[in-house]
């Protein structure tokens, strides 16, 4: 099984988040196709250093900060992947929706930008 966890669950809602305010400060931004353009350059540099900073960091020892956040992932992680052992696999179309459900309710989680007091 060939899934990352943490990448598709952590990392992968961290840039959304970061994209999600860009767009909010920057609105002439948020048009198409320039917001489909910067989300597609965006995202692909993202994979690149995710897969630059894996050559020498371990992701799954990575603490989270957030410690409601780090159960919420840590059982979602395991429900997807027994999910993907006994339900045909990553490519199983109930592996996609169980991930795309996990993804969104973990994404509540993340925050970019500005903390408010």
């Amino acid at each position: 099984m060939n899934w990352d966890a943490f990448k598709d669950l952590i990392w992968d809602n961290a840039i959304e988040a970061a994209l999600a305010q860009l767009f909010a400060a920057l609105p002439f931004l948020n048009f198409w196709p320039v917001n489909l353009i910067i989300r597609y350059i965006i995202m692909k540099f993202g994979d690149y250093a995710y897969e630059s900073i894996t050559l020498v960091i371990d992701t799954t020892v990575i603490p989270l900060k957030n410690k409601e956040l780090q159960r919420e992932f840590t059982t979602r992680a395991i429900t997807l992947r027994a999910i993907a052992r006994t339900g045909g696999g990553i490519q199983s179309e109930e592996f996609k929706d169980a991930r795309v459900i996990h993804k969104a309710d973990l994404s509540k989680y993340l925050r970019v930008g500005p903390r408010a007091a």
